[in-house]
């Protein structure tokens, strides 16, 4: 990761194991910098966990503040994964299937339905993607 551009997140240890951590970030919207926010029902605020391989994982302490760094290539290929191709995939099989004169009910079934082979052909391939959607921590000084 040395040299990339990276993108870092502020969390909290809430699980360590031997050789690995679960740190719980907060994910924020967009709006998150704006001052009325308070009075906003639309600005929303996550919590994510995310596991970090990392071998001195028995240093760090629960409820430790720390900071999780991943690359932004990974970002950029985690958005075409899960937002991009799906999309392109039902949009391409519901052009198919109207062009074959399908009705409209079959069409949007089918558009849908192609989701399932796609989410599963990622699940099968979960520990790849596991091994190169790597993240690091840091500790907070």
């Amino acid at each position: 990761m040395e040299g990339e551009k990276q993108i870092e997140h502020a969390g909290v240890v809430k699980r360590i194991g031997s050789n690995t951590l679960t740190v719980e970030i907060l994910s924020k919207s967009a709006c998150s910098g704006c001052s009325a926010r308070s009075m906003c029902s639309s600005a929303e605020q996550r919590t994510k966990e995310v596991e970090v391989q990392d071998s001195s994982a028995t240093t760090y302490s629960i409820g430790e503040s720390v900071t999780i760094v991943g690359a932004e290539k990974l970002g950029i290929v985690a958005v075409v994964l899960c937002y991009v191709v799906p999309v392109l995939l039902i949009v391409s099989t519901m052009a198919i299937a109207e062009y074959k004169g399908l009705s409209d009910v079959t069409v949007g079934l089918y558009g849908l339905g192609i989701l399932i082979p796609y989410f599963g052909i990622l699940y099968l391939f979960r520990e790849k993607m596991r091994n190169n959607f790597v993240f690091k921590i840091k500790k907070i000084k």
